[in-house]
């Protein structure tokens, strides 16, 4: 017998079918990893997920048991088929039936139903057609060669032909022959043999030399066709059976934990990506390719968290907060319509922001913790940063500043207890301007959230970038004696808990990928750039800086685009456009392969962590320079920009540790420093004592 061919990939097998038409007549091919690639490997884990899926909607069987149960009604049916002098080859649809049997007794009509829903749905996500397959393909039947496909399969005809059809194979093979229907396997050379018989019906006087075969098992698709004296072709795709290699042992490696869970994920994410058409294209933009790669896990992950606190919970209404939930609101209506069997609550996109919840809070007065709030201001300007904060006009309380010893509103005050500012939030009348400001802003505060239904509902949600909860706690200060105040939940992607040390028992706030009181360094990285999240997640339009009546209804009144800081800001919303369209193609493959592994968000966060750590402690030259482009607005009342960009550092700064660390320190980016460089150690560095500092510090 002589040699299979071997080629590397379909554009080598076109050159050499070319050269032959003129003798052959039929291409036969294999169906998975010929025609077809999975997206996850082993193809088992698509079964043991189906058994997962089945024994959760039993209940009271654990996923191990139910694959059991399903590997045993599997053995017998092919136990039985070789007592028949058949293949040991089974079929799905009396698989199905035995095993859902196995599980509860009987055949149940509604669980088999189930099972065939659930597979063909897991394989379709997990299938695509090979790159060059569909050029292929129509190339032979544009020169009138019958083209074939030969499975060893359980699946039926039906069923891998519908999976075939989903990959736009469907439609180009004039024949498709499983294994399962006939009882006979290509690994023995019966099945072929049959296809051949068969073949000769349609094609007269047809040939084992006048039929190619092509495949990538060399027992059941080369030496079993050859045998029979076809021409065996050899698709020898070497990056192609590495990569299922790789994905193999991260399967295996699965059951360590730590960031392999995460790894074996985002390997399928990732592969789908690369076989999206559409995305590849977009990704060439460097925006959307970071939105799609870096903040697209992460954003996706914080999602699958908050899907899985919703389940948990079960809030009436979710508050995505204008504006950083902007994003958020739109991940979760995707998700919804992904998941659309099940009940979801509805999205509440609300505009408030620090200021207006800040305003409506001192209603009966600011204290001096209330007003320490706006020292965590990174440009603060002492007493006119507090009155801005809470949107207090400082023209109003400028001549009794000026009785307390404030020449200057705007001077920087290194000291939240100077004692100027006790003095001036002392004095009574001061109190009283603040309270006539803060009751009108709290009164139109409270009717705007009653029009958005949340003192209507039992228990809420708020969902925001997060970083202090400054929202939820100025809502409670403002709210919370009401009686029907709801129980408020707080799920923020991060939560430093730098600013409000009075979070109450009545408060349930968490931060689901970086949380501070969790005391995990791992985690911190979002915190040591906290600008790039918020502009991945931000809304084009302007903060919220109060409310107006229109119509008898509360209206938000957002910052005019002609403020400074808004030009800025509104230059740059076509990158974060692009930002957002990154992660969202991101969210598509993410929630396949969500459906595909069953992984949870604590199982995939570990990994999410490293790549964010590398993103912020070791960004690429690129990535400096494209982010550095972004303007970063705040909402504490002033119309500053935060300068993102970099500072300059040079080999003689790494020699004086200390001193490059008060440098660095109140920088926003602060390893961008070190991307020009083009080794990582000194930012290792930096970051090893930049870890230390946060430890001794806590």
């Amino acid at each position: 017998m002589k040699k299979p061919m071997r080629v590397k990939d379909f554009a080598a097998l076109q050159a050499w079918l070319e050269t032959r038409l003129d003798v052959i007549r039929c291409v036969s091919f294999d169906v998975f990893d010929t025609l077809l690639a999975r997206c996850i490997e082993p193809p088992d884990d698509i079964q043991r997920r189906v058994a997962a899926l089945l024994a959760e909607k039993i209940g009271g069987i654990t996923p191990d048991a139910a694959f059991e149960a399903r590997r045993a009604a599997e053995w017998e049916l092919r136990r039985a088929a070789l007592s028949d002098g058949l293949d040991h080859e089974c079929h799905f649809d009396p698989l199905v039936e035995s095993w859902v049997a196995r599980l509860v007794g009987h055949p149940d009509p509604t669980l088999v139903g189930f099972v065939h829903r659930t597979e063909r749905e897991l394989e379709s996500l997990a299938l695509t057609a090979k790159p060059g397959a569909l050029a292929l393909l129509e190339w032979l039947q544009a020169r009138g060669v019958r083209v074939i496909a030969v499975s060893d399969m359980y699946l039926s005809h039906d069923h891998l032909a519908a999976l075939l059809a989903d990959c736009g194979l469907g439609g180009l093979l004039d024949r498709l022959y499983v294994s399962s229907e006939f009882g006979l396997g290509k690994y023995s050379g019966r099945l072929h043999a049959r296809v051949l018989e068969l073949e000769r019906q349609t094609l007269e006087g047809l040939t084992p030399t006048q039929v190619v075969h092509v495949g990538d098992n060399l027992v059941s698709d080369m030496r079993a066709s050859m045998q029979l004296g076809m021409r065996g072709i050899y698709l020898d795709e070497r990056v192609e059976r590495l990569r299922r290699r790789r994905q193999t042992l991260s399967a295996e490696m699965t059951a360590l934990g730590g960031v392999w869970p995460g790894r074996r994920f985002f390997e399928v994410v990732d592969y789908r990506m690369e076989q999206d058409a559409a995305c590849q294209a977009a990704c060439a933009d460097f925006f959307h390719h970071y939105g799609a790669h870096v903040l697209g896990p992460a954003f996706s992950t914080f999602l699958l968290g908050l899907i899985e606190k919703i389940e948990t919970a079960k809030p009436d209404k979710l508050f995505f907060l204008a504006r950083d939930g902007y994003l958020f609101e739109k991940m979760y209506a995707r998700w919804r319509e992904l998941e659309s069997g099940k009940h979801w609550p509805e999205p509440v996109y609300v505009y408030a922001s620090r200021r207006v919840v800040a305003t409506a809070s001192v209603a009966e007065g600011l204290s001096p913790e209330q007003a320490v709030v706006a020292f965590y201001n990174p440009k603060q300007q002492g007493l006119l940063s507090v009155l801005k904060t809470f949107g207090l006009p400082a023209e109003d309380f400028a001549d009794l500043a000026r009785e307390q010893g404030f020449a200057d509103l705007a001077e920087p005050l290194h000291d939240w207890r100077d004692p100027r500012l006790l003095a001036f939030l002392a004095d009574e009348r001061v109190q009283t301007r603040i309270r006539s400001i803060g009751k009108i802003a709290h009164e139109r505060l409270r009717r705007y959230f009653e029009q958005q239904g949340f003192f209507a509902s039992e228990r809420v949600a708020l969902v925001d970038i997060g970083w202090n909860g400054t929202i939820q706690k100025f809502l409670r200060d403002s709210f919370g004696k009401r009686p029907d105040y709801p129980d408020v939940h707080g799920w923020y992607f991060a939560f430093v808990a730098a600013m409000h040390g009075d979070f109450g028992m009545g408060d349930r706030i968490e931060g689901l990928i970086l949380d501070a009181r969790r005391g995990d360094s791992y985690e911190r990285a979002p915190m040591d750039f906290e600008e790039i999240f918020e502009q991945g997640a931000r809304s084009g339009e302007g903060t919220t800086l109060g409310y107006a009546e229109q119509d008898g209804q509360v209206i938000p009144v957002l910052k005019d685009d002609r403020a400074p800081d808004r030009k800025g800001e509104i230059a740059c919303n076509p990158l974060i456009e692009r930002f957002q369209a990154g992660v969202l193609d991101h969210l598509e493959h993410f929630h396949a392969a969500w459906r595909l592994t069953g992984h949870n968000a604590a199982e995939i966060k570990p990994y999410v962590l490293g790549l964010l750590e590398r993103a912020v402690v070791y960004p690429t030259r690129e990535e400096v320079g494209e982010i550095s482009r972004l303007v970063h607005t705040e909402d504490f009342g002033h119309d500053h920009t935060l300068d993102i960009g970099v500072i300059s550092i040079r080999y003689f700064d790494l020699l004086r540790p200390r001193r490059l660390y008060r440098k660095l320190r109140n920088q926003p980016w602060k390893f961008s420093a070190f991307a020009h460089f083009g080794w990582t150690l000194p930012a290792w560095l930096f970051r090893l004592m930049h870890l230390l500092g946060v430890r001794r510090r806590s």
